[in-house]
């Protein structure tokens, strides 16, 4: 393991982390939610680089939360909540294929935290203290669910969002089972998520948390990082241990849930703590992506809700996007992933049929924000309705959208090389959770409207401060 890790290890928004440690190689997966394909997999060999190992499946009915990735007799397995129901997935090999998933008849608790016992039982620990039994394949349930866990009482002195206890994650060092579970809500109060942790020589009990509880918290709204929490117990080869866990950027709560990291060390009780003498390094740097098709769509660009491959056709540097709905929010977007208050994309755009096509910044169908030229002209979209319409542009022309300090610009051309500016700015600092419920965030992207379809070439992102990633 190299001495240097940066931080975040992933930025942008990769909500509930789950994280496997497989011999030296790491393996991470996170909250799908709407977007689509579901589960994605990513690889590293030193918590700081990561590549895509492969995306589960392709599309699922429901949103899915808190996946659990846990390795049995070289098997791999996703336990993950949807739809008032726990599932499974599984697969031999971690770059698939992966199985369609598996529901287990778990309905009612969340966040499934898989472990093994000394007698090789294998469990599920859920929300609320919750506890099954699975049968030794791992794909059923074998008894009722029970509460084995004390309830964890927060201070009504403090702040918090709610009194949720969820994301239980179980792992076993040293004679030890430690469990590790969040509190406090996920967003709300800057003060209010938390990493709280527990101990037991047995899955049984008794347990007793931790004389350092709460292990994780944003203490302070003057922290560069809030709502903390979800987080998980690893170590690496040579045996030093991290907590990796997610949290939002102050006063950036739009960009999602990031995945950040912090040593651990452990006193002469076997209790950890947050290792503050040692921190993580933070780093950033510019990134230019210049999108290329020619292996199909890249994993870094996800659809809302529903990704049909029958809608795109990707060759080189142009992507053939067929239309979705007749307003942004109902366009099913192609989306990325960004970190950033500062950037620029760029589009040659042609048309073909009765559709408009263009940039967007999206949270949800209801709140989106961008513009979209059609055969007549273009129009500025915020909230889902048109802002203002620009008559006059022709089939094809090139699109610019530019965030600065969370306002959004939109340039016009007509030939990629003279843009002029289109002044209707559009602030979207307040797109996110606490605002518009449903844990998403904000995500750039492409959208293409009506009937008919538009070719999108020349797709270029840059930023001016971001950490470049594999």
């Amino acid at each position: 393991m190299r001495t240097e890790i940066l931080e975040p290890i992933l930025p942008g928004d990769y909500p509930d982390p789950s994280i496997l440690r497989v011999g030296s190689e790491y393996y991470l997966t996170f909250s799908s939610l709407q977007y689509r394909p579901c589960l994605t997999l990513l690889h590293s060999s030193d918590l700081t680089h990561w590549d895509f190992v492969t995306h589960c499946f392709n599309d699922f009915d429901h949103d899915i939360w808190a996946p659990d990735l846990v390795e049995v007799k070289g098997r791999f397995y996703i336990y993950f909540y949807a739809e008032q129901e726990n599932w499974v997935t599984w697969a031999d090999h971690i770059e698939g294929p992966w199985s369609q998933p598996l529901p287990l008849d778990i309905p009612d608790y969340i966040d499934p935290g898989h472990v093994v016992d000394d007698q090789g039982q294998r469990y599920l620990f859920l929300g609320r203290g919750m506890r099954v039994k699975l049968s030794d394949d791992g794909l059923q349930r074998i008894s009722e669910p029970e509460m084995v866990f004390p309830v964890y009482q927060i201070d009504s002195r403090e702040d918090i969002e709610g009194d949720f206890m969820e994301g239980p994650k179980l792992c076993r060092r040293g004679g030890w089972f430690y469990y590790t579970f969040a509190t406090g809500g996920t967003a709300g109060p800057a003060t209010g998520h938390r990493v709280v942790s527990a101990r037991s020589r047995s899955l049984e009990g008794p347990w007793e948390f931790s004389p350092y509880d709460p292990v994780l918290q944003c203490r302070s709204r003057s922290e560069p990082w809030h709502c903390k929490g979800h987080g998980t117990l690893i170590d690496d080869p040579e045996g030093n241990a991290y907590l990796v866990y997610h949290a939002y950027r102050k006063d950036r709560q739009l960009w999602g849930r990031q995945i950040l990291i912090e040593r651990v060390s452990f006193d002469e009780n076997d209790w950890f703590y947050v290792d503050s003498a040692h921190p993580i390094t933070t780093a950033a740097l510019p990134q230019t992506i210049q999108f290329d098709f020619s292996n199909g769509i890249p994993w870094t660009l996800r659809s809302f809700r529903n990704h049909d491959l029958t809608r795109f056709e990707a060759a080189s540097n142009t992507l053939r996007m067929q239309g979705r709905g007749w307003t942004l929010g109902e366009s099913e977007p192609l989306l990325m992933t960004v970190n950033e208050d500062d950037f620029q994309i760029d589009v040659h755009v042609k048309l073909q049929g009765e559709v408009s096509a263009g940039l967007c910044c999206f949270y949800n169908p209801e709140h989106c924000a961008g513009i979209l030229a059609d055969a007549q002209g273009v129009s500025i979209i915020r909230h889902n309705r048109v802002l203002a319409r620009h008559e006059g542009t022709g089939e094809q022309l090139w699109l610019r959208m530019e965030l600065k300090q969370l306002y959004l610009r939109f340039y016009v051309s007509q030939d990629g090389r003279q843009y002029q500016k289109i002044n209707n700015v559009i602030d979207i600092s307040g797109y996110n959770h606490n605002n518009y419920d449903g844990f998403l965030s904000v995500k750039p992207g492409f959208s293409v409207i009506g009937k008919g379809q538009a070719e999108l070439s020349d797709l270029t992102y840059r930023s001016k401060a971001r950490r470049k990633q594999k």
